[in-house]
């Protein structure tokens, strides 16, 4: 997935990268074990902690 990022260590400022299907948000940092870009999930989707993240843009539904 090109709007994730993927690392095994921890950093000491969690990377924030562009996403690059829309400039507006970051890529999602994957990281076992991380307490930044937690994933919530709920009978609406998926959410992450992290109020700029990719994975918090609105879908657009076409009917």
């Amino acid at each position: 997935m090109q709007d994730s990022i993927y690392i095994d260590h921890f950093p000491m400022v969690p990377p924030r990268e562009q996403a690059e299907s829309d400039q507006n948000y970051t890529k999602h940092v994957h990281c076992d074990g991380a307490r930044f870009h937690v994933l919530s999930y709920t009978s609406k989707g998926v959410s992450c902690s992290e109020r700029d993240c990719i994975i918090n843009k609105p879908k657009i539904i076409k009917k």
